[in-house]
């Protein structure tokens, strides 16, 4: 019988490359989550523990500015079938940016460690994922340097 997790997993393009069998085992160390517009997924410098597959809503992912909590920029705004947190994958242990629900949102919640064991069994799928999410972040990473360039030059005009 097919879980709820596995249905989502199977509709990640992230995941396509998985077997059935890597998915029911990634089904068994994740968990679905809902949260309500303004609910904050993750705090920044938190330790980086999951991974994150947006399933429904909007996500906005914040760079806290400076010692003040309440004031914050917006970097990024996830929106479904996006992965975001991944940061643990990438060596660093904590995370690099706070995720806030911006809309009603159903949230995947991956293990971290386990699914970084998961990809180092198999290296063939774990290349392949960490190459799109390698591409994920650097689109994203693209998408705010213009950001930050069209500012500058707001600034300038």
């Amino acid at each position: 019988m097919t879980t709820t997790t596995e249905t989502s997993f199977t509709a990640q393009s992230l995941f396509s490359s998985l077997t059935t069998d890597q998915v029911a085992a990634i089904s068994s160390f994740s968990s679905v989550k809902e949260f309500d517009a303004g609910q904050v997924v993750y705090q920044y410098n938190h330790p980086a523990n999951f991974l994150f597959a947006l399933l429904e809503g909007s996500v906005a992912l914040r760079k806290p500015a400076g010692a003040q909590k309440d004031f914050s920029v917006i970097i990024d705004r996830v929106n479904p079938g996006g992965i975001f947190g991944a940061t643990l994958l990438f060596g660093q242990p904590r995370y690099l940016l706070e995720a806030q629900a911006l809309t009603n949102s159903k949230i995947m919640f991956i293990e971290s460690e386990a699914f970084k064991s998961l990809l180092e069994k198999d290296l063939i799928v774990g290349n392949a994922i960490m190459q799109k999410l390698g591409i994920t972040y650097y689109n994203r990473y693209i998408e705010v340097m213009k950001k930050i360039g069209k500012i500058i030059a707001d600034l300038e005009d």
